[in-house]
């Protein structure tokens, strides 16, 4: 499995790889409170921000000691092996907070400053060393004359005294005396050269401190001004991932609403076009069902037409026999039927027949006179009623009669009475 991507905990923290533990500390807090879900009423941004920032990772690494050295020794392998290429930060394309363009040329510039700071700082500090043991040293000698001085007054005693101790015996001789007195010639010269050698060592032990405490001002104040422009710039870049996800937040939310009403919108479309086809669908079963009637309809009209024109050829065929019987009969019942006014009750002789008169098929029954038994429909009927005779080629309308057997009622009330006498 190919190792995952270097964590750069000091860009996390945004601290520079030289700073101290208080400094990291100082920053981890300032990031924890800034950016702490607590801190932002709950804010989903927030938690997201402080989750993907891994502080407490980097907080975690780089406050042990043992873990810091291990951590360094791995960061410096990384900014070695890849001199020109950032290492993985939190950056705004992944994980949020960070320029992605987080130029490696002024980390380094900013690394090699620190860098010749440090080396002048620790060679400022030799210097100072070798005049610290140096002063030691010299002073350890001028302690060391002074003591012989001392040594050389306790001997060399005021005159009177040497002269009493000369006279009844003890005391130094001339001759140590004058040793002496040239040893602590000897000692005095010494002593000034140590002297003067120690206030130049004083002296430049004092430069060096003061140029130490001079540059090391400039350069917190450097470091301050990079930490603080470093800072605004993330704040600035930090502000803008924030914007930038409340935008893609808005955007995605405003998307998804469309993608949803798209989605209603084609429901609803596919719905109408569902009810339209579904529409189309009776309307053709109709239709289809409407011809399948129509030609049923067709077919028994045409079936009823064939039956009616069978039974009419049927009809004529038995009316030509009859007049074909009628005209073989004998002559009183000819006279009889020429006799008859027809002014009595008809009956009805019930089945499908031919009015022999007008030829009109009758469905259901035809009248029958009960005195020569002439057969008629309802139209020739009434003509024979009225005293005259129906034609044959004529086709009068067809009425229906009454279903009881009953005769037809007259138009008129002079006609019913007539009717009436014409029974008795």
């Amino acid at each position: 499995m190919a190792p995952g991507p270097f964590k750069d905990h000091y860009f996390v923290l945004q601290v520079a790889p030289t700073a101290d533990l208080i400094d990291i500390k100082k920053s981890y807090r300032k990031l924890a409170l800034k950016h702490h879900p607590d801190k932002n009423d709950g804010s989903p941004q927030a938690t997201k921000l402080f989750q993907q920032a891994s502080l407490n990772a980097a907080w975690g690494v780089l406050s042990d000691p043992e873990q810091k050295i291990n951590y360094d020794r791995d960061y410096q392998v990384h900014r070695t092996s890849q001199p020109h290429a950032s290492s993985e930060t939190f950056t705004a394309k992944t994980n949020g907070w960070y320029s992605a363009n987080a130029s490696p040329k002024a980390e380094d510039d900013e690394f090699r400053k620190q860098k010749e700071f440090k080396d002048w700082a620790c060679a400022q500090s030799n210097k100072m060393e070798e005049i610290r043991v140096s002063l030691k040293k010299l002073n350890a000698e001028l302690e060391d004359l002074a003591q012989k001085d001392k040594s050389y007054e306790a001997l060399v005693n005021p005159y009177w005294d040497s002269w009493i101790k000369r006279f009844f015996g003890g005391g130094l001789r001339v001759e140590d005396m004058e040793k002496e007195k040239e040893e602590n010639i000897q000692r005095m010269a010494t002593r000034r050269v140590k002297e003067a050698i120690v206030s130049r060592l004083n002296a430049q032990r004092d430069a060096l401190m003061r140029e130490k405490l001079r540059r090391t001002g400039k350069e917190n104040e450097r470091q301050e001004k990079v930490r603080q422009s470093r800072q605004e710039k993330r704040s600035r870049e930090a502000e803008e991932y924030v914007k930038e996800q409340q935008k893609a937040q808005e955007r995605m939310e405003k998307e998804q609403a469309e993608m949803f009403q798209r989605a209603a919108e084609k429901r609803e479309a596919e719905k109408r076009e569902a009810e339209r086809q579904r529409e189309e669908d009776r309307s053709e079963r109709s239709r289809r069902r409407g011809e399948q009637q129509a030609a049923e309809e067709y077919e028994r009209r045409q079936e009823a037409a064939s039956a009616r024109e069978r039974m009419r050829r049927e009809e004529q065929g038995r009316q030509q026999k009859n007049r074909e019987s009628h005209r073989n009969s004998p002559q009183p019942r000819q006279s009889q039927h020429s006799a008859c006014r027809h002014k009595v009750f008809w009956d009805k002789v019930e089945g499908r027949q031919t009015c022999p008169h007008c030829q009109q098929l009758q469905y259901r029954f035809l009248y029958k006179c009960s005195v020569c038994e002439t057969k008629g429909c309802a139209g020739c009927m009434k003509a024979m009623k009225n005293g005259g005779a129906p034609e044959q080629s004529s086709k009068p309308k067809r009425e229906t009669p009454d279903t009881k057997g009953t005769m037809p009622e007259q138009s008129s009330k002079p006609k019913r009475a007539a009717r009436g006498t014409s029974w008795w």
